[in-house]
Order: structure tokens, then C-alpha cells, then sequence
């Protein structure tokens, strides 16, 4: 490899070559790595998916070649119930969302001190869209406000015992397995996921604690 450098010698260009030695770049080596988590439910968890299929209606109605409404049906409890669980075509059971239990680790930075939430928001994550939830689930309806103002019954499943496995990547040199398992742990205890959890309107439903975490890599 050579530069050349273009110089006026009596009103003439001539090129003349220098050799410029061939250094390798090196980039900094990411350790990223992937942990299974264990998890418990602490108190029981309340999940609600009208908001997902509030939003592919939506998406239904923005398509030019949209099939005529159908007419609304009366509400029933047990539809309402079932309309808020998370299922997915081909497998069996129901499912929270991951990103859940990210979401509640990036709000537990608050609580432990030593990582920003831009910072968790991008050194870890919890892979995949959806996990199964393990339990067995049961109705629960509450008081709700209506956009009208009055008041409206809600029906939701609720899981008294529950458990769910996560797998999280993170890089290691930028944090630490340990400090991560610590955030979650915090999150578990203080935030909470799903429905009427701590951080969403100060109730203590969808706390869990870790009872299991395996390497793989």
C-alpha cells in the first residue's frame, strides 16, 4: 500500500511514493453473554392484553380493503376475560411479554443507584417477544373509570401462583451478571409486572423473586 503526494518541480508534476505500513485495526472485543433466569411469582399476577388487541384493530381499520364492522356484541365477563390473555397461534397456554421484565428493571435503576436507565436500557435485554406463563389462572374483576366518566366493571385473569423463565443477554464488560441479577431482584421486589403492580398505580400484584440462574454462555 502506498500514498502518493502530487509536487511542482520546475512546472512539471511528478508522483512521488511513499510506503506507509499496513497496521491491523482492532476493535474492542464485546463479551456478550446469555443467562437463564429463573423467576417466582410473590403475589399473584394480573395481565391484560385488550391494549394489544385494542391496537390491531386499529391496524384493521387503516386497511383500505377493510371487511364491513360487525356488529358489536354485548359484553360478557367470560369473553372479556379471555380477550385479555396473551396467547399465540400453535402453542398452548398463556404468555406475558418480555419486555415487561425489562421495563421493570430499567424503573429499578432508581432504587439501586449505580446505573443510569439509558445505560440499563441498552447493556442488557430480555430476549424474545413473549414467555409462557406457568399457572393456572382465574377471573378477576375490579372497579374501573370509564374515558366518560362512570364506573365500569373490568374482568382479567389473574394467576395466584405463577412462574416464568427469562433469558437475558448482556455484556459483560460494561456490567456485570451479578449487578444485573441485583436490578432484577429489585424490580421483583419493588416493581412488579402486569396489572395494578407497585409502579403502576401502588397496588403489590406481579412481584416475583429469582429462585434459579444458569450460564450458557
Amino acid at each position: 500500500m502506498v500514498k502518493r503526494r502530487l509536487t511542482n518541480n520546475t512546472n512539471e508534476q511528478t508522483i512521488k511514493q511513499q510506503p506507509i505500513e499496513n497496521e491491523p485495526i482492532v476493535l474492542p472485543r464485546s463479551d456478550m453473554r446469555r443467562v437463564i433466569v429463573r423467576i417466582v411469582g410473590a403475589t399473584s399476577l394480573i395481565i391484560n392484553a385488550n391494549g394489544e388487541k385494542t391496537k390491531n384493530k386499529i391496524l384493521d381499520s387503516m386497511n383500505k380493503n377493510k371487511e364491513p364492522k360487525e356488529k358489536r356484541l354485548p359484553r360478557t365477563p367470560e369473553q372479556e376475560y379471555k380477550n385479555a390473555m396473551y396467547t399465540l397461534p400453535g402453542q398452548e397456554g398463556t404468555f406475558i411479554k418480555c419486555i415487561s421484565f425489562k421495563r421493570a428493571c430499567v424503573n429499578a435503576c432508581r432504587l439501586v443507584g449505580d446505573i443510569t436507565m439509558v445505560l440499563a436500557n441498552t447493556v442488557f435485554h430480555v430476549l424474545g417477544d413473549f414467555t409462557k406463563i406457568e399457572g393456572e389462572p382465574r377471573m378477576h374483576s375490579d372497579m374501573a373509570r370509564n374515558s366518560n366518566g362512570g364506573m365500569d366493571l373490568r374482568f382479567r385473569p389473574e394467576y395466584p401462583e405463577w412462574a416464568t423463565t427469562l433469558t437475558i443477554e448482556y455484556n459483560s464488560n460494561i456490567y456485570s451478571l451479578e449487578k444485573i441479577l441485583h436490578l432484577l431482584q429489585k424490580a421483583g421486589e419493588h416493581i412488579g409486572v402486569g396489572e395494578k403492580s407497585p409502579h403502576q398505580n401502588g397496588d403489590n400484584h406481579g412481584l416475583f423473586k429469582i429462585v434459579e440462574v444458569m450460564e450458557i454462555r
